[in-house]
């Protein structure tokens, strides 16, 4: 079955309702930098298109969900990972947890993040 026409419904209907996204990733460490006293890295940036919302409190344990943690549903053209910052209405976030709804295995529908 082929799922694309799913991932581009996704991709407007997330398009549409949310807002702006962005993986920031930290690259590799770099030059030392004796004007700021630190180790130089470049960053990824990848623009994305999400959703943003709150977990119910009756499924926050302490453990796997604390309070404030944040779901964002989101497309992007690259696989957001555990400890990438999504930034996101004018707020960081690290994302703790990654899935991907990819019912064949070949086409991601879009990413349900869960952020601290």
């Amino acid at each position: 079955m082929d799922y694309s026409k799913y991932y581009l419904k996704a991709k407007a209907k997330i398009s549409q309702y949310g807002g702006d996204c962005f993986i920031i990733r930290k690259g590799e460490l770099g030059q030392y930098n004796p004007a700021t006293n630190k180790y130089e890295s470049e960053e990824e940036v990848v623009k994305g298109k999400g959703i943003l919302s709150n977990y119910d409190d009756s499924l926050v344990n302490g453990t796997s969900i604390n309070a404030g943690d944040v779901k964002i549903m989101c497309i992007f053209d690259k696989e957001p990972v555990v400890g990438d910052v999504i930034k996101m209405g004018g707020k960081d976030y690290t994302v703790v947890r990654v899935n991907g709804l990819n019912p064949d295995g070949n086409c991601v529908i879009y990413y349900d993040i869960q952020a601290r």
